[in-house]
């Protein structure tokens, strides 16, 4: 992951610890981490869309005009990063540390994140044949 390769650097919850005693999110979270995952994946989003354009010019593979087109492509490698923080927050919280696993939650967090912000900056429009909800509906049958 493009995360893993700009990672070190000071962790994303500074070092505090939460009530139970347990860091936030733990050491493996770095700011460079976020960011540079982040941005990684939003040029490789970049990318995907300039090799459609080429092909599909009016809808870049289905995600609709180029403004929602690079919306999408800046949501996706941020809501992974963030369901990835989401899901290390939850396992501290159950007392696991860094690099133990949880069914599912190991799985599933990134999407989870993804989800979360798709909905709440592109929210599906009628009609349901909407970009986002095709999306979504592909994400979910490859996850089933």
């Amino acid at each position: 992951s493009s995360a893993v390769l700009f990672g070190g650097g000071p962790p994303v919850d500074f070092g505090k610890t939460c009530k139970d005693g347990h860091r936030l999110f733990g050491a493996g979270k770095s700011w460079r981490g976020l960011i540079g995952g982040t941005l990684a994946g939003t040029a490789f989003g970049f990318g995907e869309i300039l090799s459609a354009s080429y092909r599909y010019p009016d809808h870049f593979w289905g995600y609709g005009p180029l403004p929602n087109a690079l919306l999408i492509a800046i949501l996706i490698p941020l809501g992974a990063l963030l369901g990835d923080l989401l899901g290390s927050y939850i396992k501290r919280r159950r007392g696991l540390s860094r690099g133990q696993k949880m069914p599912f939650l190991d799985i599933y967090d990134l999407v989870i994140g993804v989800f979360i912000l798709l909905i709440i900056f592109e929210p599906p429009k009628p009609p349901i044949s909407s970009p986002l909800y095709s999306l979504l509906k592909n994400t979910l049958f490859i996850m089933i």
